[in-house]
């Protein structure tokens, strides 16, 4: 669908916001609410910067990433609770990095 989108309007800017990580990276191991375990920063930087790299194999660039939609209102499902103090370390130390070791220019949008 996104590639019939951009072929009617390739100017379109695609913006990626995530509603929960795995629920084994969480600390209530549940897919709502719960926060991100500090130990699996590394590997949902790594994940983000998958989905970012794998959409522009497939043709669609991302313009700009959230970290977490909706950071605090955990009761949807899916849903995280995610802090401005968690999204700022997971942000400086893990993505920001992340997304330069790969050369991704995506920008990246705090507290959606």
């Amino acid at each position: 669908v996104l590639k019939e989108i951009l072929e009617i309007a390739p100017e379109i800017k695609i913006m990626g916001s995530p509603w929960s990580p795995p629920a084994w990276m969480k600390d209530n191991k549940d897919t709502r609410g719960g926060s991100l375990l500090e130990e699996y920063y590394p590997v949902y930087a790594s994940y983000l910067v998958k989905y970012v790299q794998t959409m522009a194999e497939n043709g669609i660039t991302i313009d700009a990433i959230t970290v977490q939609n909706e950071p605090l209102h955990p009761g949807n499902n899916p849903s995280l609770l995610m802090l401005a103090e968690d999204q700022a370390d997971f942000i400086k130390n893990h993505l920001g990095p992340a997304f330069e070791k790969n050369n991704i220019a995506t920008k990246i949008i705090i507290y959606d």
